[in-house]
Order: structure tokens, then sequence, then C-alpha cells
């Protein structure tokens, strides 16, 4: 391959790697986000636990007492909010798991395009250093004719 081929190979496989470089960098900042977003459900899942925990326990100190109609409302309505609380959060919970395998996967896809673009580099180098080679060996075969 001439040289002028090889250096606009080079120049584009830099540009190439620098690219890929940068992908692979905003793929590990979504990994962080999806991990952080995953945390924070997990810290939600828990207070929601808690929460419906001490309503049961308040459930349960009550039993035996006579409770007004309001009070009954009251103690459906906490419950049923806690339900609804338990299920938007088992869905974001869901939604982070699901958001960190596609990060996860979308990291490793980016590694693998670094890993790419830098065996190209090195076949673009290996080729560079091949023609350098043949151009040395006939000129010292053109020296040794004169």
């Amino acid at each position: 391959m001439d040289e002028p081929s090889l250096a606009a190979l080079r120049r584009s496989s830099e540009v190439e790697l620098e690219r890929a470089h940068h992908e692979l960098a905003r793929r590990h900042d979504e990994l962080a986000e999806a991990r952080a977003e995953l945390e924070r459900s997990e810290r939600s899942r828990e207070a929601v636990t808690l929460e419906r925990a001490r309503w049961e326990e308040g459930l349960r100190a009550l039993a035996g007492h006579t409770l007004s109609g309001l009070e009954l409302a009251d103690l459906r309505r906490r419950g049923e909010a806690i339900e609804a609380r338990s299920r938007d959060t088992a869905r974001r919970h869901g939604a982070a798991l699901s958001l960190l395998a596609k990060a996860d996967s979308r990291l490793e896809e980016g590694r693998r395009a670094v890993g790419e673009a830098l065996a190209r580099q090195r076949w673009i180098e290996e080729e560079s250093r091949r023609g350098d080679l043949a151009r040395e060996r006939q000129a010292a075969l053109r020296e040794d004719e004169d």
C-alpha cells in the first residue's frame, strides 16, 4: 500500500479511535447513572417495605379496638397509598434493572469498538513498517546496482 493511502488510513483510524474512546467514556457514564438509579430504587423499595410494616404493626395494635368509619377509611386509604407506592417502586426498580442491563451491554459494545479501532491502527502501523522495509530494500538494491 502506498504511503499517502496509509497516511490517510492512519488519520481516519486515529479519528475513529478517538471517537470510540469518547463513546466508551459516555457509556461508562450511562452505566454509572443506571447503577445510581438502581440504588435509588432499592432504597425506595426498602422505605416502602418499612412503611408497610409500620402500617401493619399499627393495624395489629388496633386489633380489638372499635374504630369509627372515618378511622377505618383513613386506614384503608393509607394502605392503598402504600400499595400504590409499592407497585410504582417495583415498576421503577424493574425499569432500573433493565436500564442497567442495557447500559452494561452498550459498555461492552463500546469496549469492542475500541478494541477493533486499536486492532485497525496496529494493522496500519504494520503495513506502514512493511512499506518502509520494502522501500529500504529497493533503495539498497538500487545502490547495489549502481
